[in-house]
Formats: C-alpha cells, structure tokens, sequence
C-alpha cells in the first residue's frame, strides 16, 4: 500500500493478546463458549470509522482497491468481485475510495462488533448500535471514529472531529438533545443492563440497532447484505500477521480484523 494510506496504518488495534496463559484464547471464542456469562453488552460502530484518518492525510480518501489487497483477507478472495459490486450497489455515484474505505469499516469494525454481540446475546442481554451523525458542514468527513464520544460522556468537546466544533455552534440544541439520550441510554445500562424499553436486544432473528442520529431509530439487519458478505470470514482463526506495506503503513491484522502499526517483514495477511 502506497503512503497515500499511510494514516490509517497509524491506528492502533487494542485488544485481548492471545499469551496463553492469561488469555488463552480470542475473545470472541471464549465468549461463544459462556465465559462472559450473565454479562450484559453494548457494542456498536461508527458508520464511517476509517474517514478518522483523512485529517492526518487526506489521500486516505483515495485509497484504491489494489492497495486494500494488502489487507484483505485472502480466505475471501474469489468472491471479492461480488463484493465489490454489491457495496458499489448500494452507493451509487461513491468513489473507490468511499467503496474501499466501506468495506474497511466493516471488516474490521462493524462485522466483529455484530458478531461479539450475537455470541454474547446467547447468555446475556446484548445491545447494538450504529452511530451515523456527522457534521453538517465542509469540514467534516463524516460519522468518524471516536465521534460518538462527546454525546456518549456528555461534554460535546469535538476534538479530532473535523467540523464538530462548527457543528455545535450552529445547531447545539439538536446536538444537545441528542447527547442527553445517549447518555441517558449508557448510564440506564451501566445501573441495570438495560439502556431503555426502545432499545430491543440483539437476537439473530432480527438484528435489532440503533441508529443513532437527530432521530434515533432502531432498524432490523441494516445493511445486511453487506454484512453477510463476511460469514466466510472466521475471525477467531486468523493469526497476527505483520505486514509491512512501506515505511510509513505497517498493518498487523489479529483476530478481530482491527489494525496495528508494527515493523515487521512483508507478507499478506493469512485469515
């Protein structure tokens, strides 16, 4: 991958290492097997995470699918073409950036979150969520990562969100309103295991999110298609694989597709 994406290798994955000892096994793993038993969950995702990184390089927002390759999962390779199609399919007029930066998303963000969230809902109340406001203005890039976090701790602080500040002074009281329901949600959760009577658990049946916005709203399976595009992708068996993609982007993919930067020699990731 060129530098152009150099910026999103900056991410770092922070997760469960696999030492064997005291972690001895991926995380999704031992919660599929009732581990996390009687714990109940909130996970969700960002709608577009990766567009973080396009204030540190904006070339981010070009990134080709060629370069993806570097990180795409082999095990899915025949059938990336389809795949292609359909997230262009659902985004008429995107860019190949847009199309590459979507999959990235959900690769390594949405699907492993959906999935912790089923394995978990087998033994405890589970909860999903997708976050989709954005800044309303030139600056912003979209529904980021971390953007969820001045209306989830209530400080409606908006740095390294490109255009929040701008945001809040031209529309507060949306913003303000729709804060006072995401924290009202989190604390109702954290004091009982339940954000509240209109946020349904996740079941696989249904796939209940909320879709936090202006107007939160739960929807059944959004974007399934696309998330089903993934089932032939078995997180728990893919090793860390180091791959060093040029001197500024260096990718370790571990068992929850998430990146870090790490120096290593080159190889693909094997999944």
């Amino acid at each position: 991958m060129e530098a152009s994406a150099g910026a999103i290798g900056r991410a770092t994955y922070f997760g469960a290492y696999v030492d064997g000892t005291l972690v001895k096994a991926p995380t999704i793993d031992r919660v599929s097997q009732g581990n996390a038993r009687g714990i109940d969950l909130i996970v969700g995702s960002n709608r577009d995470e990766f567009r973080y990184f396009a204030q540190f390089d904006p070339r981010v927002l070009s990134i080709t699918q060629p370069q993806y390759s570097v990180v795409f999962p082999t095990v899915l390779a025949k059938q990336r073409a389809a795949m292609v199609a359909a997230y262009q399919g659902a985004r008429p007029g995107a860019s190949e950036g847009d199309i590459v930066l979507a999959m990235i998303n959900d690769q390594a963000m949405r699907v492993p979150a959906t999935r912790l969230a089923a394995a978990q809902s087998r033994f405890a109340r589970s909860y999903v969520y997708q976050f989709d406001w954005a800044p309303n203005n030139a600056k912003s890039l979209g529904a980021i990562h971390t953007a969820e976090l001045p209306f989830v701790f209530g400080t409606l602080r908006f740095t390294g969100i490109p255009g929040g500040a701008e945001a809040l002074q031209s529309d507060r009281t949306r913003i303000a309103a729709l804060s006072k329901q995401m924290v009202t949600a989190w604390t109702t959760f954290a004091r009982t295991g339940n954000p509240g009577d209109r946020w349904p658990t996740y079941r696989t049946s249904t796939r209940a999110t909320m879709i936090w916005n202006y107007s939160p709203t739960v929807v059944n399976a959004p974007r399934d298609t696309e998330r089903a595009l993934w089932n032939g992708l078995h997180l728990p068996r893919c090793r860390p694989q180091h791959l060093k993609v040029s001197a500024n982007l260096t990718f370790s993919f571990v068992n929850t597709g998430r990146v870090e930067t790490k120096a290593s020699s080159s190889r693909r990731a094997e999944c």
